[in-house]
């Protein structure tokens, strides 16, 4: 689950000849030597007594990035790296922190993405031609994307259970503050494979990704049309509209003009009038991409602990 790592060792010194050095320079305000290199693909910083590390721990255990390790795999990649750096890493500290997984979906990606709304705090947006789905503060990214097209670009091998599927990959990206995010006073390497960090971990995950409003469809049909009034056939008729423009680019549209609209509460309003219409338990009903994806994060979650 644990993927991108980043690692930090204080009072230690690296031995040059054990990464491949590609940069020189000094400190200008120190006048600390610093060098940077890699090790496999790991990128390696060492500045006076201070070593960093960071890199897929997947790609350097196994070769690849789309295996996933588990808890013993997670603490057999820190000794490796111990032991080709010479260095206690287990017991550097944690600035970096990715954890995902990828799911084989039934449908292509895009019937997933339409069903995840708003997500409060965080800034949506799509980028890669609408390929990739981000969620992003200033300290953690929700990101999904096409694992398959991700590893065609870097030119691995795809795994056959993977040819020709539809293949999401969700991460979480822990950037800064991580033991704050964690509530915890710190985080080490050595914690990746304590069972109750792993645990954590793979919970704290699953629970970002079920904070994301959902995008339901409308229930409407002709049936319904004598069970309601006036009133609701106005509302439904405006959830359908809603659906038909669509939630997010309503809410960007919202958001491009707040500054034109003479009462700030108004803009609120706005908003929750669009969330509301998109997900009025009477209207809309998840849609079966969504609950497809809901029932394999579970899964995963409850297999990887």
């Amino acid at each position: 689950m644990f993927d991108t790592v980043g690692m930090f060792l204080s009072d230690n010194y690296l031995k040059e000849s054990l990464i491949n050095i590609s940069k020189e320079s000094f400190d200008k305000i120190t006048g600390e030597r610093i060098l940077t290199g890699t090790l496999e693909n790991l990128r390696i910083k060492r500045i006076g007594n201070r070593v960093s590390a960071i890199g897929s721990l997947p790609k350097f255990y196994f070769g690849d990035n789309i295996q996933s390790l588990t808890r013993k795999d997670t603490e057999a990649a820190i000794e490796k790296a111990s032991d080709l750096l010479h260095l206690p890493m287990k017991e550097s500290a944690i600035f970096r922190l990715d954890i995902g997984s990828n799911f084989i979906l039934d449908l292509p990606l895009q019937n997933y993405y339409t069903c995840l709304g708003e997500l409060s705090r965080f800034k949506k947006s799509e980028i890669a031609n609408k390929q990739t789905l981000l969620y992003s503060t200033s300290t953690k990214t929700l990101q999904f994307y096409d694992k398959v097209n991700e590893a065609k670009r870097s030119k691995q091998t795809i795994p056959e259970i993977f040819n020709q599927k539809n293949v999401l990959r969700y991460e979480l990206q822990l950037k800064k503050k991580i033991p704050g995010s964690l509530k915890l006073p710190e985080v080490k390497a050595k914690q990746l494979y304590d069972e109750n960090f792993y645990i954590k971990g793979i919970d704290f995950w699953k629970n970002f990704y079920f904070l994301i409003q959902r995008v339901n469809k409308l229930k409407f049909n002709q049936e319904s049309l004598t069970m309601v009034n006036a009133r609701t056939l106005l509302y439904q008729l405006a959830a359908m509209q809603v659906k038909t423009i669509g939630e997010g680019e309503l809410l960007s549209m919202i958001e491009a003009n707040k500054n034109q609209i003479k009462h700030r509460n108004q803009v609120s309003r706005m908003r929750e009038l669009v969330k509301s219409l998109s997900n009025e338990p009477e209207l809309t009903e998840p849609n079966e991409a969504i609950k497809e994806l809901d029932s394999k994060v579970k899964r995963v979650s409850r297999y990887y602990r």
